[in-house]
């Protein structure tokens, strides 16, 4: 190790005792200093000295009881869980509540705090990847890929630590649950944008990884589109449409189509309806205004869509990320056989999703014994049992040759119900039974001549 490299090692992390002494003094002069410290320190372990680790602490889990915070009941939690001693006592407390920090500043105490932490949190992460590559366990991709990982993994703002304490975990558990009973965490799910649908399944959270199953030509990849669309237009946040099948002007075709509710079969026959251009063109000046990105290079690494996606979640926000399809996704390093390349994929899509915080769905193909029954299991899956292990939800998309009736089934959804959703696919795009579309008017030719239902020019 040269001399520099030894200096580095030598220096203490990077801390700021000043900056945790002003936010916890704020705290115990005022209770309203909390909540601005809390949006940017979600845990205890963000600060460095081990004394204000375990007050702050205590605060969150008075928060937690929903029980007021200040100096009284923070030292009853300390004597409590047997801290209040080492942390100098309850006279401690009282010092800190007398130190000279604004209130109004501890939003800006607690930025600083957060700025230490997060380098200390990438100084953690570069040991463990040099010390990987010192090992020779991996090979040079795998560890690119473990590093992209951890480091993207520090950069979204996931605490990559060993374990949690239920306790430090109770503030967000209970702030979870208030916020589905007041209606805020709905805001947060990205909706299917089918009504019936979204009621009895609510949607899909962020760090979900969902698969959409379906045999060739059963319309997973309109499903992925009217999905897609629905989420930048509901949620105004930009979503990443990864297809490796098709090139991005015939993705976004189906978009317009789709927004437009216009037969694609019906442009391409010269086909159109009364109206139908003007419908088409006022969807593509709508959808053009939409933050939807589209990559559609083919074999891409799943690094790639790593440094695709923090890319856009840096440069624009992101809101969702749908993979067209699976399967066709490279690993980016070699493996025994297909089925492991296509389970690290599904492993790295999931840690994409939890990195980001956002849904990732991601289209699959069913292996060849899906073919010979109307409906798939989960274990038809192309390629690896592993994906729908990785899964939060499955969804499949079929059709009962005896009903003639198109159906979704969730297949499995980690926080929810499983079962079959009653659906239209009508004009290559999907509909929900209740929708009553209006009547058809006579057909017309793109020259202008008009012509009746019966009359296709072809």
């Amino acid at each position: 190790m040269t001399d520099s490299k030894q200096r580095f090692r030598t220096k203490e992390p990077p801390h700021s005792i000043e900056a945790e002494r002003s936010a916890l003094g704020a705290i115990m002069r005022s209770p309203d200093a909390l909540e601005g410290v809390m949006e940017f320190l979600p845990n205890a372990e963000a600060f460095y000295a081990p004394k204000y680790r375990k007050i702050y602490n205590a605060c969150l889990l008075l928060v937690a009881k929903n029980e007021p915070v200040d100096i009284t009941t923070v030292s009853t939690e300390l004597d409590t869980s047997g801290d209040l001693e080492s942390i100098g006592g309850r006279v401690h407390l009282v010092d800190l509540a007398e130190y000279e920090a604004l209130v109004s500043n501890a939003k800006h105490y607690a930025l600083i705090i957060q700025d230490c932490w997060v380098k200390r949190r990438v100084i953690q992460a570069c040991d463990e990847i040099i010390a990987l590559a010192y090992s020779g366990d991996v090979s040079a991709e795998e560890l690119i890929s473990i590093a992209e990982t951890k480091i993207a993994a520090v950069g979204i703002g996931v605490v990559t630590q060993d374990s949690f304490h239920f306790g430090d975990v109770m503030p967000q558990i209970l702030t979870e649950i208030d916020g589905w009973v007041s209606g805020e965490m709905q805001k947060k799910v990205v909706a299917t944008g089918f009504p019936g649908f979204d009621k009895r399944f609510v949607g899909f959270m962020g760090g979900d990884l969902v698969i959409i199953g379906g045999k060739p030509s059963q319309g997973k990849t309109q499903l992925a589109v009217q999905i897609s669309m629905h989420a930048a237009k509901s949620r105004k946040e930009p979503v990443l449409f990864v297809s490796m099948e098709m090139p991005r002007v015939q993705v976004g075709s189906r978009f317009v189509y789709a927004d437009a509710r216009v037969n694609s079969m019906d442009v391409k026959r010269q086909a159109l309806r009364d109206g139908d251009f003007d419908k088409i063109t006022k969807s593509a000046n709508r959808l053009a205004q939409l933050p939807i990105y589209f990559a559609d290079t083919v074999n891409l690494t799943i690094n790639a869509l790593w440094a695709m996606a923090h890319k856009l979640k840096r440069k624009e926000g992101l809101g969702l990320v749908v993979v067209d399809y699976l399967q066709l996704m490279h690993p980016g390093m070699k493996k025994e056989n297909r089925q492991q390349e296509v389970a690290h994929v599904s492993r790295m899509l999931k840690a994409l999703a939890l990195a980001l915080n956002v849904p990732v769905v991601a289209l699959s193909q069913f292996s060849n014994t899906a073919y010979q029954r109307d409906r798939a299991s989960l274990g038809d899956l192309r390629d690896s049992g592993a994906i729908s292990q990785d899964a939060d939800d499955v969804l499949f998309v079929w059709e009962s040759r005896d009903e003639r009736q198109q159906y979704i089934s969730v297949e499995k959804m980690r926080n929810g119900e499983r079962g079959d959703h009653k659906m239209l696919f009508i004009d290559g795009r999907w509909e929900e039974p209740a929708f009553n579309p209006p009547p058809e008017p006579a057909l017309s030719y793109v020259d202008g001549k008009t012509a009746q239902a019966g009359d296709m020019p072809f």
